[in-house]
């Protein structure tokens, strides 16, 4: 169960040439697939760290609606098995043969992120936490530093793009809030760095002829105690204008886990 949770933990924390490139080529990226409309998207996932015996190894794939904050996916780990994440806003439904009578009968276990970030201090302004989908990672480029480069040319999922390094500067994500919430995120800002002991992380982008975003890379960390654990995430837009049509599961076929997501969140604390 230890290692299930850190998975869940891992998703809800859930993007040669040498010249420069303008930064604000990301935020209009970031419009752009936003406006896109629905999209087939694919995730690997591989963590880390002296909490686990081996490395913990995921694989995803499904559909997302970026500009309304859901997607339907399922991920697909050696050690875990199979595992549906239904993601509605701020709360994330799980379904897994794993979970069986923990469930208490119940199909999807519910974790209200938003609850679970705030009693951490992590109240990061209205658009929630980091993490969760490939579509907070988006928002993730807005706050990107003046450490981009062009990398070249590739192709992804047969669509030629441009490649590009950045680092993400988690200081600079309240300036992109609304102004009656920068203070908000300012202070979850500094309440995630003091968790995850990251206030910068490495990402790399690949953007189409039509100023797309096609594949995201980064680094992050989540921190266990004294000791972190190191995550490596790919996500990639396969194909945009597919149909997206996410219901989130009935109560009553709901257990809310929130509480117990919150008490390995607080035993994780440093």
């Amino acid at each position: 169960m230890r290692r299930y949770l850190l998975a869940l933990l891992a998703l809800a924390m859930l993007s040669g040439c040498g010249g420069a490139a303008d930064s604000s080529l990301f935020a209009t990226a970031v419009r752009n697939t936003e406006a896109a409309g629905g999209a087939e998207v694919v995730f690997s996932m591989r963590m880390e760290g002296p909490a686990l015996p081996e490395p913990l190894v995921m694989n995803g794939s499904g559909v997302e609606d970026a500009s309304n904050r859901r997607a339907h996916l399922t991920f697909d780990s050696p050690a875990m098995g199979t595992m549906e994440v239904v993601s509605d806003d701020l709360t994330m439904y799980v379904r897994s043969d794993l979970l069986g009578a923990a469930l208490g009968g119940k199909e999807w276990m519910k974790i209200d992120m938003k609850r679970a970030m705030s009693s951490m201090g992590l109240d990061l302004g209205g658009s929630g936490q980091f993490g969760q989908s490939a579509s907070e990672q988006l928002r993730m480029l807005r706050t990107v530093s003046g450490d981009v480069s062009e990398k070249g040319h590739e192709q992804v999922a047969g669509t030629e793009t441009t490649h590009y390094s950045a680092t993400v500067d988690l200081r600079r994500y309240p300036d992109v809030m609304p102004e009656d919430q920068r203070e908000a995120a300012r202070q979850g800002v500094e309440r995630l760095i003091e968790l995850t002991g990251q206030s910068e992380f490495p990402m790399d982008v690949w953007i189409d002829g039509d100023e797309r975003v096609r594949r995201m890379t980064w680094k992050q960390s989540i921190r266990q105690g004294p000791v972190d654990m190191k995550m490596d995430v790919t996500a990639e837009y396969v194909r945009f204008g597919v149909p997206v049509d996410i219901d989130a599961p009935d109560d009553g076929d709901v257990f809310d886990a929130t509480d117990l997501v919150l008490q390995q969140m607080e035993q994780a604390q440093p």
